[in-house]
């Protein structure tokens, strides 16, 4: 069995205290290895991407897409139970709380990629009023925070028909639920989904 070198370390040593593992738990230990890898290449991606105005959807995939290494994604995508194909379920939302923890953003990031996520369905044109709010620095003409675009998201969301705003809600709950079960640091491993 390979493991990516990365993570031998601490893989190997768990190998070597359950002789002889057995297939399944062989397999196991090999995704969680390569999901952890995967997690601290677009941790280092994403501290270089800044914050762009990306779904969920997008985002993942232009980090993946920084990083050469094929699968990564998939691994980390499975790790968490992240389905890019419905990014706004209960679900999803839950296991984008997961895995923004795992890759060390604030959870005031993580809401923001969520709303932004909800903005691009039910908005004509989400970015073009958060483009304009970053570029005339904000309500006051100073810096544009974190805060503050989420603010900016916020009041779209408001104008969205009621069961839209309550489903955001709801996800946005699940991602909070998510991220505190989760309490990751950058040293820690991850382990199974729950």
């Amino acid at each position: 069995m390979d493991f990516p070198q990365e993570s031998s370390g601490w893989v190997g040593e768990l190998l070597r205290a359950h002789r002889p593992p057995s297939e399944r738990f062989q397999r196991r230990c090999e995704e969680l290895a390569q999901a952890w890898v995967g997690i601290q290449k677009l941790r280092q991606a994403k501290h270089r991407l800044g914050l762009p105005l990306l779904g969920l959807p997008a985002l993942l995939r232009s980090l993946a897409g920084t990083v050469d290494s094929p699968g990564l994604l998939d691994s980390v995508l499975g790790w968490a139970g992240l389905d890019l194909q419905v990014p706004t379920s209960l679900a999803s939302a839950g296991a984008w709380g997961r895995l923004a923890s795992a890759l060390g953003l604030v959870r005031g990031e993580a809401l923001f990629y969520l709303r932004l996520t909800f903005a691009d369905l039910f908005e004509p044109e989400p970015l073009s009023g958060l483009v304009a709010f970053r570029h005339d620095g904000g309500d006051d003409g100073g810096e544009v925070t974190l805060d503050s675009l989420n603010i900016q998201l916020d009041g779209l969301s408001r104008h969205w028909a009621g069961t839209a705003r309550e489903h955001l809600k709801a996800c946005e709950q699940a991602l909070f639920d998510a991220w505190d079960e989760t309490g990751f640091d950058e040293h820690d491993p991850p382990g199974l989904p729950s």
